[in-house]
């Protein structure tokens, strides 16, 4: 293993500096080629995982005095209560975050993604810089399987979402069956207002992804798309995870998280042009 010193030595370490390189030139709405040359340079790099304890613990002693291999490195998500694996692109992001003395091991992108697929490892947060990329456990999947990730869609939705909310959207690992689809489509017919409806899981600022879907209107009356909202919400409850609340969500065609939506999310009903 080798060991963080201030000023870094980085004679043996991998060049990532395509990955740092994109994501500090990114923001946070990349957009969709941004977004893969992101995810093909992180596939392609070596990230440096922090091991053990920190230096001059009593556990990082024992340990070493055990003869046992030291273990990653995980923080805990305050809001979640979940861990988290945090690695870096190089030796100068780790002095930014304070690493300094921790020993570390690099293993490439690729077989990283493969080894936390199976072992259902915890999420990641790759630290490139000054920026951060959280990668979730769907995204893991997705990494380990060679595949890029759909993007994720940000936005500061207004009502029915709480106010002020930062939220993102996720297509879903499985996609509804075509019974549910031709369902929609023969129970929207009549519902003329209704211009596409999408199904995904929407996390809003640190909670749990929540299975969502959001009714897209021509023109949005409350009054008049609640009976709407209803047939829909019971149409789609039977594919709701146990447990887990249908958060039904109206949008007018043309406001922003809208466009954005069906940008990188496929409809599961969108109305028949005449």
């Amino acid at each position: 293993m080798l060991i963080v010193t201030d000023p870094p030595d980085t004679l043996h370490d991998p060049d990532n500096s395509l990955f740092r390189r994109i994501m500090e030139g990114s923001d946070e709405k990349f957009d969709p080629q941004q977004h893969e040359e992101m995810y093909r340079a992180l596939l392609e790099s070596a990230p440096l995982i922090p091991m053990g304890f920190p230096p001059g613990t009593p556990d990082a002693k024992e340990l070493a005095r055990s003869g046992k291999p030291p273990l990653p490195l995980t923080k805990v998500n305050p809001n979640t209560g979940e861990l988290l694996l945090l690695v870096f692109t190089d030796q100068e992001t780790m002095l930014r975050y304070e690493m300094a003395g921790f020993s570390y091991i690099f293993v490439p992108a690729d077989k990283l993604f493969i080894r936390l697929n199976v072992e259902g490892a915890p999420e990641l947060i790759v630290c490139a810089g000054g920026s951060h990329l959280p990668v979730s456990r769907e995204e893991v999947r997705a990494l380990a399987q060679g595949r890029i990730p759909p993007p994720q869609v940000t936005a500061l939705p207004g009502k029915p979402i709480r106010r002020g909310a930062h939220i993102s959207f996720k297509e879903l690992d499985t996609a509804l069956p075509n019974s549910a689809r031709d369902t929609l489509q023969i129970a929207l017919e009549p519902a003329a207002e209704v211009k596409a409806v999408y199904a995904f899981l929407m996390r809003q600022d640190d909670d749990p992804p929540e299975f969502s879907v959001a009714v897209i209107f021509y023109t949005f009356d409350p009054e008049a798309a609640r009976p709407t909202m209803d047939k829909i919400a019971a149409l789609l409850k039977p594919y709701s995870p146990p447990g887990q609340p249908l958060v039904m969500i109206p949008w007018e065609d043309g406001c922003e998280p809208a466009i954005d939506i069906g940008r990188v999310i496929p409809p599961v009903y969108q109305r028949r042009l005449i």
